[in-house]
C-alpha cells in the first residue's frame, strides 16, 4: 500500500533536521529543505519530492516562499 506524500513544516531548521532524523529511525523516506541551501539544492529537493523519490517532505519557513514560486 502506498501512502500520499506529506509536507511537515517546522519553524527553524534545527526542528527539521531533529524531525528528518526521528522518520528515519521509523522507516520513512523524508527530504529536508531549509533556508541555508543553495537555490539549485532546493530545486533538486522540490523535483525529488514530485517524482516522489520520498514519503516526506519536511521543511522550514522556506517552503511558503517556494510555493508561491510554483
Amino acid at each position: 500500500m502506498s501512502l500520499p506524500s506529506s509536507v511537515l513544516s517546522t519553524r527553524v531548521q534545527l526542528n527539521a533536521e531533529e524531525l528528518a532524523n526521528n522518520l528515519k529511525l521509523r522507516d520513512v523516506h523524508p527530504l529536508l529543505i531549509h533556508g541555508d541551501l543553495d537555490q539549485s539544492e532546493r530545486n533538486d529537493v522540490i523535483h525529488k519530492f514530485r517524482r516522489k523519490e520520498a514519503d516526506v517532505l519536511v521543511a522550514t519557513d522556506v517552503a511558503g516562499e517556494l510555493q508561491k514560486g510554483c
